[in-house]
């Protein structure tokens, strides 16, 4: 059987804010460093938008993955989500 691993709604925002008293940037990190430590074996990840938070221009998605272990060939397919500014989450996220 066929493992996928999908990441949804990370609405992140600018780094060092809160949102709603979370940092979706350090839940984020926890859960790649879960798949990291317990999942090696998935054909695949996917993150599906939203990745940023009412459309936050100042928010590039792919910063986040750059600090992240999964990077280069483990890198997790993207795909923006109706919240999503177009071009923002460029390069790493298709439309």
């Amino acid at each position: 059987m066929t493992k996928i691993i999908h990441i949804t709604d990370t609405h992140l925002v600018t780094p060092g804010e809160l949102l709603y008293g979370l940092d979706p940037y350090q839940r984020l990190v926890a859960c790649i460093d879960d798949i990291l430590a317990h999942h090696t074996d998935a054909e695949c990840c996917v993150i599906t938008g939203d990745l940023t938070h009412r459309d936050q221009v100042t928010v590039h998605f792919h910063d986040y993955l750059d600090k992240s272990a999964m990077k280069d060939d483990d890198a997790p397919g993207c795909h923006r989500g109706v919240l999503d500014a177009r071009g923002v989450a460029a390069p790493v996220c298709v439309s």
